[in-house]
């Protein structure tokens, strides 16, 4: 058995999470779905790495994370391995913000991917690189080596003005 976190802006209200997680079990019946967060605001990269920033380091060693949030593929999926434990997404620069330093391993997955796909990424490929990741697959066995990720910053306070500068990240 293998865990898979799960992180996404589809809220609650209708069928996108059930879908994911359907997906998931299919590729990978006894995979267990831990659900981190649902309602994040649409495509806030720094809520979710603020989020997945605070818990990940919970989870014990080979747990797989799949961050849904601006999953929209412009290239291809990445997964990068950090401290044995696993993280798919898009190349977005979400990873860069939840891990601080580049990781122990980055991968470029390189599956074949229909047209249709493309339209809902979390459910038709994340999960497919999750159950294969969650049933002890190797990323390199899906994708290459490589050295490229989108690169952002997670916001910090400053002062300016007499005054502290920050920017609320999440409301509890």
């Amino acid at each position: 058995m293998s865990i898979v976190t799960f992180i996404s802006d589809y809220g609650h209200r209708d069928y996108h999470v059930a879908i994911a997680k359907a997906q998931l079990l299919n590729w990978s019946p006894s995979a267990i779905a831990v659900d981190i967060a649902h309602a994040v605001e649409h495509f806030d990269l720094v809520e979710t790495a603020y989020l997945m920033k605070s818990c990940w380091k919970s989870f014990p060693m080979g747990t797989t994370h799949v961050l849904g949030v601006k999953s929209q593929l412009n290239r291809m999926p990445l997964v990068a391995v950090k401290d044995n434990q696993y993280f798919v997404s898009a190349d977005n620069g979400v990873l860069s913000m939840i891990l601080e330093e580049f990781p122990d391993e980055l991968y470029e997955i390189d599956l074949p991917i229909q047209d249709s796909d493309t339209s809902f990424p979390m459910g038709n490929i994340f999960m497919q690189i999750a159950a294969h990741l969650s049933r002890g697959g190797h990323p390199q066995m899906i994708g290459k080596r490589t050295d490229y990720w989108e690169n952002l910053s997670f916001p910090h306070a400053y002062l300016s003005g007499g005054g502290i500068q920050c920017q609320v990240v999440h409301i509890d």
